[in-house]
């Protein structure tokens, strides 16, 4: 039977030699991500059109107001 410790320490050494594999990818799938696809709906396309203009709208006026 091996002493506690060097069980202990086989035990830590298994553990962060897991961690250092998974990390790189070892044993991983193709299609695993961690980020999720995105799409836009007609709302967000709204939202963003609308913000974009009022973006365009006030640079424009801020140039406009410097002309006077």
């Amino acid at each position: 039977m091996l002493p506690s410790g060097q069980v202990m320490r086989a035990l830590r050494k298994a553990r962060i030699s897991a961690y250092a594999l998974d990390s790189k990818g070892f044993g991983a799938h193709r299609d695993r991500t961690y980020l999720n696809q995105f799409q836009w709906s007609h709302g967000g396309h709204a939202f963003a059109g609308f913000w974009a203009s009022v973006t365009v709208m006030s640079i424009h006026l801020d140039g406009v107001a410097k002309l006077w």
